[in-house]
């Protein structure tokens, strides 16, 4: 729930897995980066099994999933909107009035298990299509089963994949952008009158205007381009 509230992560470094110590000075000491880094190319290739490892999954596809859609939890549209659900024991909510993101956490655990967990409750998911960040299953917009939502872990980060027209959106290529892959080439054009036109990708077909994500990445690529220009 931390990971996907409004405004900045705040994590201590090498908290990302368990760490048996408490707050000052423990937590000031030297972490362990090359440890972590080994860790995060361990899980590249395996499902987490310790609880250590499911920490550190847990958090870094959270993270990652912010630095895709970051405006869904910085800025005017990271607004907070709760999803209807058939028990007390579920918090689920979604960011922003057109949401792109879900959260969904379990709650009193031991007065849970005496009602057989979820296998009756639902939640009512936004229309589209939604991906569980952190198990790769994908559920349909509507009316949800609890249980399927919450099969791997006592919570599910769901990123929308799809319009509820069936219209997917370019989660392929803002992973890529994440790896650094250079997928798309953004090239600046001039009007007559010398000033900077709207920026256009080249694509196969030609030249086109940018509209929806790649769009905003490309605006997000020359705006950040013209602010280091502007600081030399």
């Amino acid at each position: 729930i931390q990971l996907t509230c409004l405004g900045v992560a705040d994590l201590y470094q090498s908290c990302e897995t368990l760490q048996n110590y408490l707050v000052d000075p423990d937590n000031r000491a030297p972490a362990d980066f090359a440890a972590l880094a080994d860790l995060g190319s361990y899980l590249d290739r395996r499902d987490p099994l310790t609880l250590a490892e499911e920490k550190f999954h847990v958090t870094r596809e959270i993270l990652r999933l912010r630095r895709r859609v970051p405006d869904a939890f910085v800025g005017p549209t990271a607004a907070y909107r709760p999803l209807p659900s058939s028990t007390g024991h579920a918090l689920c909510f979604a960011r922003g009035d057109d949401p792109q993101v879900v959260t969904i956490a379990a709650r009193l655990h031991r007065d849970l298990a005496k009602q057989d967990g979820f296998t009756e409750h639902m939640v009512v998911l936004p229309e589209g299509t939604w991906r569980d960040v952190l198990t790769g299953t994908e559920h349909a917009g509507g009316s949800v089963l609890l249980a399927d939502v919450l099969r791997r872990y006592p919570c599910a980060v769901l990123e929308k994949t799809a319009g509820p027209d069936g219209t997917a959106q370019a989660e392929q290529l803002a992973d890529a952008l994440d790896n650094g892959d250079p997928i798309f080439r953004a090239t600046p054009r001039q009007d007559p009158s010398g000033r900077p036109a709207p920026a256009s990708v080249a694509t196969d077909e030609g030249e086109t205007e940018t509209t929806g994500l790649l769009g905003w990445l490309t605006k997000r690529f020359f705006d950040r381009t013209n602010a280091e220009d502007g600081h030399g």
